[in-house]
């Protein structure tokens, strides 16, 4: 899983570089990534976190020596990073809900970091916890970045060429209790993504 892994976010990170000079097809790249990165962190950081292989974890003697408790703070820390990763991928998308999902992932990963530290220290100091730490600290600086770079910001990295949008957007962040505002960002975003889709058609 080490490998996917890895493939992943390379593909991520190619993703944003074309992101970053409006390359077509950028976006769907950074989301398959993000996403395929998210499920895994979700559903296999059990056995990701525990070094146990992918076609061994239905095999009850892989799972020797490993407490049921460090079982169960492996799914919770993946679902923290599994967090993490998708506040990213809105937050890269300028999708709605960026902010609150960087946010949530953040701080998922400082109470799974206090944790991780504490569990460290008093048990056993194996291998496996460089997995987790490197994790923590790469992909929660990363959220924490983000969740920090306005919105308005990201939209005129990335979506430059619509400047309609790119406005709409600022306006919004001044006042987003403005229900003209909040239709407008809609109704530009709604042009924007129909001019992308005729392009594409082109």
């Amino acid at each position: 899983m080490k490998k996917t892994e890895k493939i992943l976010w390379i593909m991520a990170i190619i993703g944003v570089i074309l992101k970053l000079i409006l390359i077509a097809g950028s976006g769907l790249l950074i989301a398959i990534s993000l996403m395929s990165l998210s499920i895994m962190y979700f559903i296999f950081s059990f056995a990701f976190f525990n070094q146990i292989r992918l076609r061994q974890i239905f095999k009850r003697d892989a799972y020797q020596g490993i407490s049921a408790w460090r079982i169960v703070g492996t799914i919770v820390f993946g679902f923290s990073l599994s967090c993490a990763v998708i506040g990213t991928l809105f937050k890269l998308q300028s999708w709605n809900g960026g902010a609150l999902m960087t946010f949530i992932g953040s701080l998922c990963l400082f109470i799974c970091l206090i944790v991780a530290l504490t569990s460290y220290y008093k048990n056993s100091k194996t291998k496996s916890y460089k997995l987790i730490f490197n994790r923590l600290i790469m992909i929660g600086i990363l959220s924490l970045i983000l969740y920090f770079i306005p919105r308005s910001l990201l939209v005129a990295t990335f979506k430059r060429n619509y400047p309609d949008y790119d406005q709409a957007v600022k306006n919004l962040e001044k006042d987003p209790h403005n229900e003209y505002l909040v239709e407008e960002e809609r109704r530009q975003r709604h042009l924007m993504q129909s001019s992308h889709r005729r392009k594409k058609i082109k």
